[in-house]
C-alpha cells in the first residue's frame, strides 16, 4: 500500500508488516519492530541510517548530536550543572535528523527517547501510556522543515511589543521602595527599561513558607496599585512571579482545600509533600474548579495593573508519581503541565481581556 501526501510517500508492506517513509523518493526512516510492549513500557522501534546525526529531545547539556543517548522524557530542573546535564527543565518528544526530517511523538506521558544507545542503528520511543501516534515532517531545507513543523503544531501568537524591550529583574525586590528606587535610577542614567519583574517577595517577606499566598504583602508593598500606576506613567510595565504550589503554611491553604482546587491522593484528599519552599499541595489545573480558581487570581492581578505573568517552577518542580489529577495521573500530564498552565492564562485573557496580548 502506498500513500502520498505532497512530497512525502508512505509505503506499507503487509507481510512481514513494515512502514517506510520517503521524501521525494528518498528513504527517510522505517519502522523496525514497530509497536512493542513489555511489562512497564510501550515502544515504537525504527531503523535509522548509520551516518545520521540526531538532534532534539529538549533542553540538555549533551552537545548538539544526541545520538548514542537514551534521553529521559521528564521535565526537571537541574541546578548547578557544569559541563553535562541530561535533564534541564524542558524535554520534548522530538527527533531532528541531519537528513532534514523530523519525528514528532504526539504523546504527553513520561518516557524515553532512545537515540541508538545500543549502537545498532535503531531509534526507539518509549512511554508509560497514552497515544502511540507520531508525525513525520520533511523538507528540502532547514527553514522549510521548521515551517512545516510549526504548521503542524501551530504558530505562537505575537507577544505585546513592550515584551521585546529591556526588563529589570533580581532575586528579588524586597519592597515597593526598592522597586521605585531602581526604576528611578534607570531613568536618571537614561538606561531604557520597559518592565520590572517582581520575584516572590511581592507575596511574602521570606523565601520559604509563603508560596501560595498569591496576594500582595502589604507590609512591604503598602501602595501596590499606586506603585504600578506610577511605573506605568514612566513607561514601565509590572510583571509578577507566580507558582502552582500552595503551601500548607500559606494564607490561601484553607481556601484552596475548601474550594477543592488541589491535586489529591488516592483517597481524594489534598496530596501534600515537602520541597525546598515548604510543605505543599499542587493546584490541579485539569480540575475545572482548580482552573477557575487559579484564573481568578490572575484576573485579580490584572485588575491591579499587572500586565505580565511569570509562571515559575512549572515543570512542575516536584510532582510525585502517586499524586492524582482530575482526569489523569501525575506522570501522564507532568510534561505538559506547564504548557497547559500557560494555556489556562491565554484562554483567560481571550475571554476577559480580549483586546490585550497576554505575556
Amino acid at each position: 500500500v502506498v500513500l502520498m501526501t505532497g512530497e512525502i510517500m508512505t509505503k506499507v508492506q503487509k507481510s512481514p508488516f513494515q512502514i517506510k517513509y520517503y521524501h521525494n523518493n528518498r528513504l527517510l526512516i522505517s519502522e523496525a519492530k514497530g509497536y512493542v510492549k513489555n511489562d512497564s513500557l510501550e515502544m515504537i522501534d525504527f531503523n535509522i541510517k548509520s551516518n545520521e546525526i540526531l538532534y532534539g529531545g529538549g533542553a540538555r547539556a549533551l552537545g548538539m548530536n544526541r545520538r548514542g543517548n537514551r534521553l529521559k522524557l521528564y521535565n526537571k530542573a537541574h541546578y548547578g550543572y557544569e559541563t553535562r546535564s541530561e535533564l534541564m527543565n524542558y524535554t520534548m518528544p522530538i527527533v531532528v535528523s541531519s537528513d532534514k526530517y523530523l519525528l514528532h511523538f504526539d504523546n504527553a506521558p513520561i518516557g524515553f527517547l532512545d537515540l541508538d544507545s545500543k549502537q545498532n542503528n535503531h531509534l526507539m520511543y518509549e512511554t508509560i501510556s497514552g497515544r502511540k501516534t507520531y508525525q513525520i515532517v520533511a523538507a528540502s531545507t532547514w527553514p522549510k522543515l521548521i515551517d512545516q513543523y510549526t504548521n503542524l503544531t501551530g504558530k505562537q501568537p505575537m507577544p505585546p511589543r513592550w515584551a521585546l524591550g529591556n526588563f529589570t529583574s533580581r532575586f528579588g525586590y524586597h519592597s515597593q521602595y526598592e522597586v521605585e528606587k531602581t526604576i528611578n535610577k534607570f531613568k536618571d542614567l537614561n538606561v531604557p527599561v520597559d518592565a520590572v519583574i517582581l520575584d516572590l517577595y511581592w507575596f511574602g517577606k521570606t523565601i520559604t513558607g509563603t508560596m501560595g499566598n498569591l496576594e500582595v504583602f502589604r507590609d512591604s508593598f503598602p501602595d501596590f496599585e499606586g506603585m504600578i500606576s506610577r511605573l506605568k506613567a514612566k513607561g514601565v510595565k509590572t510583571i509578577t512571579i507566580t507558582e502552582p504550589f500552595v503551601l500548607t503554611t500559606s494564607n490561601r491553604w484553607k481556601e484552596a482545600v475548601k474550594q477543592q482546587v488541589l491535586a489529591t491522593d488516592s483517597l481524594g484528599k489534598p496530596y501534600t509533600y515537602d520541597f525546598y519552599f515548604g510543605n505543599t499541595g499542587l493546584i490541579d489545573i485539569y480540575n475545572p474548579k482548580g482552573a477557575s480558581w487559579f484564573w481568578s487570581i490572575y484576573k485579580g492581578l490584572r485588575e491591579k495593573g499587572i500586565v505580565g505573568i511569570w509562571g515559575d517552577l512549572g515543570e512542575p518542580e516536584v510532582h510525585p508519581t502517586a499524586l492524582k489529577h482530575y482526569n489523569s495521573s501525575a506522570d501522564e500530564v507532568h510534561n505538559i503541565y506547564g504548557h497547559d498552565w500557560a494555556g489556562l492564562i491565554y484562554k483567560g485573557y481571550k475571554n476577559d481581556f480580549s483586546e490585550e496580548r497576554p505575556f
